[in-house]
């Protein structure tokens, strides 16, 4: 595995080049000053079966995140605290990038190592989601 850095690969497309960031922004704000908590749980899964999906809580701990309560977050749902502070990192390298203040970067691997970082994610969802069932905090 091996980490590249390099000034002459171009961003993104003009248009995902803002189009990420703009939504990634909106959900921050949106997280930060949007009263969710008034709002009754929305999964359909949870709702027919009474069994969380991988998402359940995601909401909630963004809005714990944007409000700096990243304790409560990452009880709440671990996955969607690191999937908000992935969407702020995003944010701040597109921007950078976009400003030339940083080059790019691209993680090289083998076809061997890409199958175990895949196998890695799936082994994480299925803990992450093992969590919310067992936790009862996305409830």
């Amino acid at each position: 595995m091996q980490l590249e850095r390099s000034r002459e690969t171009p961003l993104l497309d003009p248009l995902l080049r803002w189009l990420l960031p703009s939504i990634a922004t909106f959900g921050i704000l949106l997280a930060r000053f949007f009263p969710f908590h008034a709002l009754p749980p929305l999964c359909p899964l949870r709702r027919l079966t009474g069994i969380p999906c991988i998402g359940c809580g995601a909401t909630r701990a963004w809005v714990d995140m944007a409000h700096g309560r990243i304790g409560d977050a990452c009880l709440q749902s671990p996955l969607g605290a690191l999937l908000f502070l992935a969407a702020m990192l995003m944010v701040l390298y597109i921007v950078a990038r976009s400003l030339k203040l940083m080059p790019a970067l691209r993680l090289r691997t083998s076809a061997l190592e890409a199958l175990a970082l895949r196998g890695a994610l799936v082994g994480l969802l299925a803990a992450h989601w093992l969590y919310l069932v067992l936790s009862g905090v996305a409830a």
